[in-house]
């Protein structure tokens, strides 16, 4: 039997990363997988290169009618047994098209009407609340919380090996992407305890602002520690005794490993999960990225207070 992960081209690392995860749970029961990937995402390639995945590159703008003859067409006819999406869109049509065919379909982290079409709702993060959506008549699956979180094998043995207070490095860490170059702000920020505290600047696949990350750098003398698209980032998470961070996989693994992590925000709709990681007292909520304009001396005193700085 062959179960379809299909990753959409709005979706960023973090969600590719936890379909990695989720692939190799299915992969236990003996089951075939292959993930469908956007031909114009091709850092989700090399994810999937270097985890060993297969995948069948398509074109999000054909529509699902082409995507669908594409998977039969590549795996001659096969019997499929699921077709899973991670993506807040709403792809009605999409699930339609995919339901009428007869598939089970699966929905990761989606709070569009879509999802009522689908078999099964996984919600792989401990901020699920069920009581946030309306599911009157709905008749599938809906699952959420620490038990659906898709962690991956090596933070959970990180967990394990690090001892805590031996953490030193602060990890400035924003995702793939980091659209609202919070990177560099950060940086910008923090750069006058850069030799009080190692700093440790995860440099993403599909940063915009890479250049100016590196002027900045060599400007002050090549202080922080940049590394580029690494394939350890957990070992560099684990590192941390301060994450800065954005709504994300890499906040709840850090909730995880039970590290401080300060919390910016990088999306409007990351509203509702920035009021749920104020449960978690090891996560500092500092917000919209917007409020980074006035708010500066509010981060700085987090990041003092953590490594015993004077303030």
């Amino acid at each position: 039997m062959l179960n379809v992960i299909q990753l959409m081209d709005d979706e960023g690392l973090g969600h590719c990363k936890r379909m990695v995860t989720f692939a190799k749970l299915i992969s236990k029961t003996g089951d075939k997988i292959v993930f469908l990937i956007s031909d114009k995402k091709k850092y989700q390639a090399k994810v999937l290169d270097h985890e060993e995945l297969e995948f069948i590159e398509y074109d999000c703008s054909l529509g699902i009618e082409h995507t669908y003859s594409l998977v039969i067409k590549k795996r001659n006819n096969p019997n499929l047994r699921s077709w899973s999406i991670d993506t807040k869109r709403n792809c009605i049509k999409t699930l339609k098209f995919i339901k009428d065919q007869g598939v089970y379909i699966r929905l990761f982290d989606n709070s569009a009407p879509c999802r009522l079409l689908a078999d099964e709702n996984i919600y792989p993060t401990p901020l699920f609340d069920r009581g946030d959506l309306d599911w009157s008549n709905y008749k599938g699956k809906v699952l959420g919380g620490w038990e659906q979180v898709l962690l991956g094998e090596k933070i959970r043995s990180l967990k394990l090996i690090y001892d805590k207070t031996k953490r030193k490095n602060c990890v400035i860490s924003f995702g793939g992407s980091d659209p609202q170059n919070l990177t560099l702000k950060t940086m910008e920020l923090l750069s006058i305890h850069v030799d009080e505290v190692p700093i440790v600047v995860i440099v993403g696949a599909n940063f915009r602002n890479t250049t100016n990350i590196f002027n900045f750098n060599e400007k002050i003398g090549n202080k922080f520690k940049l590394v580029i698209e690494p394939k350890n980032i957990d070992d560099y998470i684990a590192s941390a005794k301060l994450l800065f961070t954005a709504v994300g996989l890499t906040i709840v693994e850090a909730i995880f490993l039970g590290i401080s992590s300060v919390c910016i925000s990088n999306h409007f709709k990351d509203k509702r999960d920035l009021e749920r990681l104020k449960r978690f007292k090891n996560v500092f909520v500092f917000g919209d990225f917007k409020k980074l304009s006035y708010r500066e001396q509010i981060l700085l005193k987090v990041f003092r207070d953590t490594y015993g700085l004077p303030q």
